[in-house]
């Protein structure tokens, strides 16, 4: 769907306004639950990679801890 912009850089980037502002919300949403004593884990979009590494690290972790109660 083609959206109606006014800046010079057409539809792409109100497009990836739109996106970086629901992901703004969500981000707001998720950070909320550590008042809830629910682990947060920061991430960086420049870094994908190494996200996805220390969140696979923390579920390992989640993982081993479950299997240690039994």
């Amino acid at each position: 769907m083609w959206e109606q912009n006014d800046s010079k850089e057409g539809p792409q980037s109100s497009k990836a306004e739109g996106t970086l502002r629901r992901l703004r919300v969500l981000q707001s949403h998720l950070c909320g639950y550590a008042l809830r004593s629910i682990p947060v884990v920061d991430m960086e979009l420049a870094s994908f990679n190494d996200t996805l590494d220390r969140l696979h690290d923390y579920l390992l972790l989640c993982i081993e801890m479950a299997m240690e109660q039994d």
